[in-house]
């Protein structure tokens, strides 16, 4: 967004704590990029592995973009209660936060 010649684009890479969080049914996580780019956001449980790509390599518009999660894997299961990581890449730049899944 451009107000009095000045841009309010974000000047980089940032990853929202997801909201709610703890949840049990969906959580919203979003983030700002400072340019049109590709982005990734995965799902990790903490022993590293994938849970599930909710973004894969896909390009988004600058500025705030939010996507949703419900707590399913890969393989189309609801995921266990715990302790989770989101992650965005863009480009060489990584993100993570913790987001907690309660049943």
């Amino acid at each position: 967004m451009i107000v009095d010649g000045r841009s309010f684009a974000p000047a980089k890479l940032h990853l929202d704590q997801n909201y709610p969080n703890p949840f049990n049914h969906s959580t919203l996580i979003g983030f700002d990029l400072p340019k049109r780019t590709n982005v990734s956001i995965i799902i990790y449980d903490l022993l590293g592995e994938e849970i599930i790509k909710l973004i894969d390599n896909k390009k988004h518009d600058r500025g705030y973009n939010t996507i949703a999660w419900n707590g399913i894997d890969k393989h189309n299961d609801i995921v266990t209660a715990g302790i989770y990581i989101v992650q965005i890449r863009m480009g060489s730049e990584i993100k993570n936060k913790k987001l907690v899944f309660l049943k």
